[in-house]
């Protein structure tokens, strides 16, 4: 079983709960983003007019009504995604039960029972969490940005543009070290499968020179699977703080700027205070964009099986 790419295992896996969760999903991250354009509509009532104008109390309401709408929506969307995730996973086993049936080697049968075995439901639940997650932090930093720079300042866009073109290159660097690293950690975990399925029959009717051996054999395949496991992660996460790092640095910088700096109107500078928490929360969604972008690799490592 081997996919060529993303794309084709994307779309053997989408129907119609993948679609019901995304949907609601978008709902959820849109309510968030009218929340900040009401909220700056707020500040701008009440420096105008005041708390008695019916323009404010409407844009209260909205405000209010988009803060408690998430939690009502995120129930449908993470019921959708289960739905998605436990149909994904029947269509699989009955595929690779048909596969497994279908080989006629020794070793593509044993190689591919233990991926099927251990891999694939692993594999296919990492794929379905890292496609809903990376849509809905999408979602959520396309939209909040976009609100953010129209109301507030439009310099935040640009903060974070410099941020992604950073990213970009730092990717194109690093993806395809990646790729290999969660390969071979998928390889040596079928290895792995394959020899411990074997424990009961070489431990309790092998002979001791016999059962010494796979003991032996059993303790270096863990040992190389552990080791390329830790390796594949040292170099992960290490690009996840490199990248995290760099994307912070430039909107924190304007942040800075914008409370400080006497030509800002009162009005921005408030409705920026209002918002700190939606603007931090906008950089952690850009940290989440960027474990996005260096864990795709990783992915399509793991769907090469």
């Amino acid at each position: 079983m081997k996919f060529e790419s993303v794309r084709s295992i994307a779309l053997s896996l989408f129907n119609k709960h993948a679609w019901l969760a995304l949907s609601f999903a978008s709902i959820h991250q849109l309510s968030i983003a009218i929340s900040v354009y009401a909220s700056v509509q707020i500040i701008y009532e009440v420096n105008s007019v005041g708390f008695d104008s019916v323009d404010f109390k409407l844009w209260a309401v909205v405000y209010l009504t988009c803060m408690v709408l998430p939690y009502c929506v995120s129930y449908f969307s993470d019921m959708s995604r289960e739905a998605w995730l436990c149909s994904a996973l029947n269509d699989f086993w009955s595929a690779a039960t048909t596969i497994y049936g279908s080989c006629t080697n020794k070793t593509d049968t044993d190689n591919i029972k233990g991926i099927l075995v251990s891999q694939g439901k692993e594999t296919i639940i990492s794929f379905i969490g890292y496609s809903f997650h990376s849509i809905s932090a999408l979602l959520n930093f396309s939209l909040s940005l976009l609100v953010i720079s129209v109301v507030l300042d439009y310099r935040f866009a640009l903060s974070i543009l410099v941020s992604a073109l950073f990213i970009a290159a730092y990717k194109v660097y690093i993806s395809k070290t990646m790729e290999w690293l969660s390969e071979t950690r998928n390889t040596q975990g079928s290895i792995l499968t394959k020899k411990l399925s074997a424990i009961h029959e070489n431990y309790h009717h092998g002979s001791s020179i016999n059962r010494d051996s796979f003991q032996s054999d059993t303790r270096l395949s863990t040992e190389t699977y552990l080791s390329s496991r830790m390796r594949e992660a040292r170099s992960k996460y290490a690009a996840m703080l490199l990248t995290s790092l760099f994307s912070l640095l430039p909107t924190t910088s304007l942040v800075v700027f914008l409370l400080f700096s006497p030509q800002i109107d009162a009005a921005i500078k408030l409705g920026i205070v209002v918002n700190l928490t939606r603007i931090y929360h906008l950089l952690a969604s850009a940290n989440e964009l960027v474990s996005i972008i260096i864990l795709l690799p990783n992915i399509k490592g793991q769907l090469r099986l």
